[in-house]
């Protein structure tokens, strides 16, 4: 039996495709990924307000090591992100991946919505809590405007960390509750 396709969000990455280390992980994820189930590209529409799909197109753009940098890229990307079909509330909770750090408060506001959803699946990557945990690093008042993502992943039923240390952060300090825990990719420095 096959398994139901995985909602990729990669919202940052095409809007502002570049080479950070978050989305060096998000093209990471794009070029070789396990399956069995298939990956499929999506990004939350601000004008809409919603999740749509994204042609395959796009992973073959950002999948491509030779892919030209930056603005180029964004050129490349432009005629496929005009190119989108709605994505119900059903396909959304059955199997939503979240591999970016942002701070819209209208994305996380759906994301909060689907994850209310009866049977919703939504998984997040989480990378480090930076704003919040080192605020002195930041202009003043930026944890107060990047609070939408907390409240967001407060719902979230799955997720990984990238490091032991983001997932003891996103236990303790986070969520504060060790229940809430989940896998972390092992440091091989």
């Amino acid at each position: 039996m096959a398994q139901s396709p995985i909602l990729l969000d990669i919202t940052e990455l095409t809007e502002h495709p570049m080479r950070t280390g978050i989305q060096r992980v998000e093209r990471e994820i794009i070029r070789h990924w396990p399956g069995p189930a298939a990956l499929i590209p999506c990004r939350f529409d601000s004008p809409s307000q919603s999740f749509v799909r994204l042609p395959e197109a796009v992973f073959e753009i950002l999948g491509s090591e030779a892919a030209p940098p930056g603005a180029a890229e964004r050129e490349l990307l432009l005629p496929h992100l005009s190119a989108h079909h709605p994505l119900s509330s059903d396909e959304l909770a059955s199997s939503l991946f979240n591999p970016e750090i942002f701070f819209d408060p209208v994305r996380a506001a759906a994301y909060r919505a689907i994850c209310r959803l009866p049977g919703a699946d939504v998984s997040w990557l989480l990378f480090d809590f930076l704003p919040f945990l080192r605020p002195q690093d930041y202009p003043s008042g930026t944890p107060r405007h990047c609070m939408h993502y907390l409240h967001a992943l407060r719902g979230v039923q799955r997720v990984s960390s990238i490091s032991e240390h983001t997932q003891i952060e996103y236990t303790t300090r986070i969520m504060r509750d060790p229940e809430r825990t989940g896998p972390y990719f092992p440091d091989h420095a």
